[in-house]
């Protein structure tokens, strides 16, 4: 069975005890992952890591990374990662915006966002909303005041 979750942390907090395999981002002591970086942790089958706030980030095997390319060798490229991460628990928000916008949102593990929309009131409401979950991440009446602005008639 898969557990999947998506918390902020703070480098040596210790983000779960027991058996679990540590990846990107932490450590394993005994039998406590510990996180050392400050980002959000997940926990999907027994797998732990962190994706950071800032830095850079390690895609894996089947990740849906969008970014700008900012340089590049023969072998490997660098793209942009300071942006917060929408998906998770707010997975349904950005369905939420998807039906009252008509828009289309992919939103890739980095946090980075793929935005279209045929009509432009419908692109700029799409816009606000998702700045909105950006910087209220933690709010609970985060789905209201998103609710709000779409609907809004003009």
């Amino acid at each position: 069975m898969s557990q999947s979750e998506d918390r902020f942390v703070l480098p040596g907090d210790v983000i779960v005890t027991g058996s679990y395999r540590p990846e990107q981002n932490v450590v394993l002591d005994d039998d406590r992952v510990t996180a050392t970086a400050v980002g959000f942790y997940e926990i999907e089958d027994k797998v732990v890591n962190v994706t950071p706030l800032t830095g850079f980030y390690t895609p894996k095997p089947d990740d849906l990374v969008i970014g700008k390319i900012v340089s590049h060798t023969s072998f490997s490229w660098e793209v942009s990662t300071k942006i917060p991460r929408l998906i998770g628990k707010h997975g349904s928000m950005i369905q939420t915006i998807e039906a009252a916008t008509n828009a289309t949102i992919t939103v890739g593990q980095n946090g980075l966002i793929i935005l279209k929309c045929d009509n432009s009131v419908d692109l700029k409401k799409a816009i606000e909303a998702i700045k909105i979950m950006d910087s209220m991440l933690d709010d609970t009446n985060i789905e209201e005041k998103i609710q709000n602005i779409l609907d809004e008639n003009n």
